[in-house]
């Protein structure tokens, strides 16, 4: 995720309700990139520390392969952003099964 506000975000009182499920915590920086990792240790293997981790999901949770809703909702339960993210032509191939993440 890219933070591309002018100030900082609280994230207290968010979450992932719809494709994973990750409640988060903490402050968004103004121009900060961040990820949320299915595995801590095996992303910092293979990306290093160069992005900061917000959260991790659980086990058994994984987005799926051929594309799902994900929704970020606030504390109101109400839905502060979604994506649909399908599996076909106008998406790039690389994380498809094959690469290290899909960014949005």
């Amino acid at each position: 995720m890219r933070h591309g506000g002018l100030r900082d975000l609280l994230l207290e009182g968010l979450r992932f309700s719809e494709g994973i499920h990750i409640a988060l915590s903490g402050t968004f920086t103004a121009t900060e990139a961040a990820v949320g990792v299915k595995n801590r240790v095996a992303f910092e293997i293979c990306d290093g520390v160069s992005y900061r981790i917000l959260a991790e999901w659980g086990a058994g949770q994984k987005l799926k392969n051929g594309g799902q809703l994900t929704r970020l909702r606030d504390h109101e339960n109400e839905v502060v952003f979604e994506v649909n993210h399908r599996d076909n032509h106008l998406w790039v191939n690389l994380p498809d099964g094959r690469g290290k993440r899909l960014e949005l």
